[in-house]
């Protein structure tokens, strides 16, 4: 019988951990057998196997019934059937006492057999309920027509021949560090379990944007549920923790409590879609120092990653899966990050159909220019700006107060709307008593209705959000900034604004609870569920031993071929059916070579000492450097 063999690998030059290592042995040499892996979790019939004799043992089609009886008498088995359509083809159904892995291996002893394994069982390909299910392409694509875009039929993750092994558990905690999730949404509600918001620091880390609610449903909308649509994993317990500002942005003292939070409330595999282009040590060490596996979007610049790194994703940590997008015909998204060794593999990015929160973005502007305004006195500056965003609003690039306003040119439409929600973010420096920033809304662009008015110094950038719940349900909105001085201002006095958001909720759409997206934040959630269902399946598994399941299973495509480290989209199926038995055997390499110290990718070529009939299987190895030998 054949073991597979997860080994530690000891380099004379390197010490080095291989956790993705398979080896098979072959067993005695003087077997004639055809040997065929077959993963350990599979079902077949427990009295019935399948043997096919050599040529030379059949005769007119038929199996020449001594050779056949000699061989059965070994394990006491008797004819079933023999099939005509495979010549020396025979089911043999097994006596009492005998094992279908026992009659297995003394079949494939015997001279005149050609190979034997178990009959195996097959399940129809389980399809939910879930009324929108035909537009989820990324869990099963027919070819069918979604957003406008034809796809090509198997450019999927093979979620459907994957959910007649699990469909998750409620036992596995995905934590999903976010804009927060819409945990009262229909398809999310019944895997939620508490979170936190750590923007605010409270217990009610509600969406105030929509992303992390669209993330949530790829990986565990409720499946089979007669609504909506469903998730890669149908049962779940979805852990959201709020780090993202309604505008998408996070401090990353933020992102290290969320994961304090995460592993201290039982989270293994952590959801991170979001990133950015500065190393901090601080990110790392907490992630290093996780018992988490985490799943990092590659990011959305079309880049590669080697060039111009993407963190976390860029992380050469082992507990890591850099995750990169793929469309709906297997090919790489024109938007994804990519890097032959920093991202590991691809899932499907474009065209997303998940769940949406009730609060709709109704304007958002990052003043990358004035387009969207009527302004009087006020231009765009590079010289402040929050976040990451270019450019920022001034009234005053040359220190000088002035009186003057800067008005929406389209006013928003309230209709059936409520909950309106205004955020904005500045920075000002006025003199007291003498310079007056109002904020205002108007219901006709004629009267108009001061909501906020500050003046004095801030701190620094601050994020200013007011409800308009008394506009609820206008046909008429319009929002202004207004400056007024009377002239007693300081050389330094200045204004700026930036990222103006404007989001209501419409209760009577149940449409708009589900929206197309696109993007590695998409693809990243798609590769979260598909480790939530290994971990359903072994929940003792370490974030290392599911890293492992995925990467070795992947499909392997040539658009990606040269751009990520596995050169695949992710697998459902087969990485469920490619889970083995792992068993431990010592032996040395006496022949290996390391490409780079700056790379996680090893030659395949070697050879192993001490494991007769050793073989390597075409996967690609990874490691992490523990020491270097003196």
């Amino acid at each position: 019988m054949k073991k597979t063999v997860l080994l530690l690998c000891i380099i004379t030059m390197t010490v080095l951990s291989l956790f993705f290592v398979k080896i098979t042995t072959a067993g005695p040499s003087q077997s004639n057998s055809v040997e065929h892996v077959h993963p350990s979790t599979t079902e077949y019939v427990k009295d019935k196997v399948l043997v096919r004799f050599k040529p030379e043992a059949v005769k007119d089609g038929m199996v020449v019934p001594d050779i056949a009886a000699a061989i059965h008498s070994k394990v006491g088995a008797t004819v079933v059937e023999e099939f005509k359509g495979v010549s020396g083809l025979q089911l043999v159904n097994l006596s009492d006492g005998i094992t279908v892995p026992d009659a297995v291996a003394t079949y494939r002893q015997a001279p005149n057999v050609l190979y034997a394994e178990p009959d195996y069982i097959r399940h129809a390909d389980v399809i939910p309920n879930n009324p929108l299910f035909n537009l989820q392409w990324g869990l099963h694509n027919t070819g069918q027509q979604v957003n406008g875009v034809i796809g090509t039929p198997g450019a999927d993750i093979k979620a459907t021949e994957a959910w007649d092994k699990t469909t998750g558990s409620r036992d596995v905690i995905v934590a999903v560090l976010d804009t927060g999730i819409d945990y009262k949404e229909p398809d999310l509600a019944p895997n939620i379990v508490n979170g936190w918001d750590f923007v605010t620091n409270s217990s009610d880390p509600m969406d105030r944007d929509g992303h992390g609610t669209h993330v949530a449903g790829i990986i565990a909308a409720a499946g089979n549920s007669s609504i909506g649509v469903t998730g890669v994993m149908w049962k779940a317990k979805i852990m959201p923790l709020r780090v993202l500002d309604a505008d998408g942005y996070n401090d990353v003292s933020r992102e290290i409590a969320a994961i304090d939070y995460a592993d201290s409330h039982g989270a293994r595999i952590i959801n991170v879609s979001f990133g950015g282009e500065w190393y901090t040590q601080a990110e790392k060490d907490a992630i290093d120092a996780s018992p988490s596996l985490f799943i990092c979007a590659a990011g959305n610049y079309g880049q590669n990653n080697e060039q111009k790194p993407h963190y976390p994703s860029s992380y050469p940590s082992n507990n890591i899966i850099a995750v990169a997008a793929t469309d709906q015909s297997d090919a790489v998204a024109s938007f994804s990050n990519y890097g032959l060794n920093s991202v590991q593999v691809a899932a499907p990015g474009t065209n997303i159909y998940s769940t949406n929160p009730p609060w709709t973005r109704l304007f958002k502007d990052r003043f990358n220019d004035l387009n969207a305004w009527n302004s009087q006195g006020w231009s765009i500056t590079n010289a402040e700006h929050f976040g990451r965003s270019p450019s920022a609003t001034t009234s005053s690039p040359d220190g000088s107060i002035v009186n003057t306003s800067i008005t929406l040119k389209n006013p928003l439409d309230l209709t059936s709307k409520c909950g309106t929600k205004l955020t904005v973010h500045t920075t000002y420096n006025l003199v007291p008593g003498h310079d007056l920033l109002y904020i205002e809304a108007s219901r006709d662009g004629i009267t108009w209705d001061a909501i906020d008015y500050g003046s004095g110094t801030s701190n620094g950038w601050e994020s200013i959000s007011h409800n308009l719940t008394n506009y609820d349900n206008s046909p008429y909105l319009n929002i202004r900034f207004r400056l007024t001085s009377d002239g007693n201002t300081s050389s330094s006095s200045s204004v700026y604004l930036d990222r103006v958001v404007i989001t209501a909720f419409d209760p009577s759409s149940v449409q708009q609870n589900y929206v197309f997206e696109n993007g590695t934040s998409m693809a990243t959630p798609y590769v979260s569920g598909l480790a939530g269902l290994v971990k359903s399946m072994h929940p003792s598994y370490t974030n290392f031993q599911i890293k492992d399941a995925i990467l070795m299973n992947v499909d392997v495509m040539s658009s990606l071929s040269g751009k990520i480290l596995t050169g695949g989209r992710i697998n459902a199926s087969k990485t469920l059916s490619g889970i083995v038995s792992l068993h431990t055997q010592s032996f040395s390499i006496t022949s290996a070579r390391l490409v780079s110290n700056q790379t996680q990718h090893f030659e395949r070529d070697f050879t192993a000492a001490g494991i007769a009939g050793a073989r390597v299987a075409p996967y690609a190895m990874f490691y992490k450097k523990i020491a270097t030998a003196p």
